[in-house]
């Protein structure tokens, strides 16, 4: 199998680099989602689990000895949630990922490990259910609160453990979430934006779309530090240029005598950034990057951008105190104001480019309204208390129990 692989690999790559050209692209896009959304694939995928017996109820808990509640069903779940638990059998929250493996490229790891961290802090026990390398999302057994940042994911998985709360946590590819043909089955719908929670309500109970839960920092890992020479650069960028065309790379020029350094993972070795390319960095190295750049370029995708769902990597560099230049997000301006730089088209980039790497002065302004933003509303330890309330005020309402959440 790993022979036939590696004969496959020239191929795959040169298909990528096909489909990521600008007129290509939005058709292969047009026809992905019409193949993902019949039914035809929707039956395929479910025989698929079934046959690996990915449907069966799992031992795993077992297996490992570890903690094992029954799924769910248990009376004093409100009371777990709401009071700073110290019982022994704690409130199991587990978050369904796509790698649970903190070199990965994909976001959820890093939002969900965040919010985890902090959920630690209240008594509860977290679990990270991966997809890859070994498929995880099956093993249910000990869960109580399911938190699922994949839109793949598929409810049937819970049909052995129905007193689950499943909780769908939309943070971008918004129309793929909401035109599953599952997406009803989820107990409780969150999601990073205003615009894609008015949106998930067409296809659910309103009643189940409960409240915009949006991305964050850890704080304490992404501070201003000293510059590191081997990062030093006039303007950086840190983020992955697939096929999907990124906004930034298609409207900036870089000027003579200008450094600029792009560092993740590119998969197209002729696309016009290339001699910009620094490789890829770990994620414990892009605080530093960030410290080191005089401008830090962000780029919300096209799967996140029409919806208003604003990345990671923007809070993390606002959170170190860079100067921010972004593409415009619905509502990001309304979130930060002066604290981020937007721009509209090429002339405006580059003309916010030359104005703010001539004006250091500025440049400090700038970073210092972002850490002052960050720190007093968008950390983790704030996204905490925000799930625990929201989470606190749908179990309380479905046990007509008014809510007395401890400090």
């Amino acid at each position: 199998m790993k022979h036939i692989k590696s004969k496959l690999a020239p191929f795959k790559s040169l298909l990528k680099i096909i489909l990521s050209t600008p007129l290509i692209y939005p058709a292969y896009q047009i026809i992905r989602k019409h193949l993902t959304k019949s039914r035809i694939f929707f039956l395929i995928k479910r025989i698929l689990l079934k046959r690996k017996g990915y449907l069966k109820p799992s031992d795993i808990a077992k297996i490992r000895d570890i903690h094992k509640s029954n799924a769910g069903n248990r009376s004093n779940s409100l009371s777990l949630l709401i009071n700073n638990s110290t019982d022994s059998d704690p409130l199991t929250i587990g978050f369904i990922i796509t790698e649970n493996n903190p070199s990965t490229i994909y976001g959820d790891y890093f939002t969900a490990h965040g919010l985890g961290d902090e959920l630690k802090k209240f008594g509860y026990r977290i679990v990270y259910l991966p997809e890859r390398p070994v498929y995880e999302w099956h093993r249910l057994s000990s869960i109580d609160l399911l938190v699922v940042m994949r839109h793949t994911f598929d409810p049937i998985l819970l049909r052995n453990y129905p007193g689950i709360i499943s909780i769908a946590w939309i943070r971008g590819y918004v129309d793929e979430w909401c035109r599953n043909p599952w997406f009803k089955d989820y107990d409780i719908v969150i999601a990073s934006s205003e615009k894609s929670l008015r949106y998930a309500e067409q296809f659910t109970d309103s009643e189940k779309c409960l409240a915009v839960l949006r991305l964050a920092v850890d704080a304490d890992k992404f501070k201003p530090g000293p510059p590191v020479s081997k990062y030093e650069a006039d303007i950086s960028f840190v983020g992955n240029l697939f096929e999907v065309p990124r906004e930034f790379s298609q409207k900036l020029t870089i000027p003579s005598g200008i450094s600029f350094n792009f560092y993740g993972r590119l998969e197209n070795k002729r696309h016009r950034l290339n001699k910009y390319h620094r490789g890829e960095v770990s994620h414990s190295e892009i605080s530093r990057i960030y410290n080191s750049s005089k401008i830090v370029l962000e780029d919300c995708t096209p799967m996140c951008k029409p919806w208003g769902c604003i990345n990671g990597r923007t809070f993390e560099a606002m959170s170190c105190g860079a100067c921010v230049i972004s593409n415009e997000v619905p509502g990001l301006k309304e979130l930060f104001g002066d604290a981020i730089v937007t721009y509209k088209d090429r002339q405006d980039l580059n003309s916010a480019i030359s104005f703010l790497l001539a004006n250091e002065e500025k440049r400090m302004e700038i970073g210092i309204q972002a850490r002052e933003k960050i720190i007093r509303l968008h950390t983790y330890k704030h996204r905490s208390r925000e799930f625990r309330d929201i989470l606190t005020k749908s179990l309380a309402s479905k046990n007509d129990a008014p809510p007395k959440v401890t400090a």
